[in-house]
């Protein structure tokens, strides 16, 4: 990614998203992968598999599954409960 549109991603998306470092892989959810930028639905049933593999790669960002997970956030209709 270069440096410029990592820097607008920064810029434009950080305040929606929670830090990684808050992320529980027990809830639903929803995921930035900055490797796609795109915004993935996160599962529970997630939980085992990325307990067991996922690793930080630099503070804020983790690799799991072939992602680069850089935040998250609660689904819409979660909120509404």
């Amino acid at each position: 990614m270069t440096a410029r549109r990592d820097a607008h991603w920064q810029a434009e998306r950080t305040p929606l998203f929670r830090p990684m470092s808050e992320f529980d892989p027990s809830e639903p959810a929803l995921v930035h992968d900055r490797r796609q930028d795109r915004v993935l639905p996160w599962s529970p049933s997630f939980q085992r598999s990325y307990e067991r593999t996922a690793r930080e790669l630099a503070p804020g960002v983790v690799d799991y599954d072939g992602l680069l997970l850089d935040g998250w956030m609660i689904p819409e209709d979660e909120r509404q409960h």
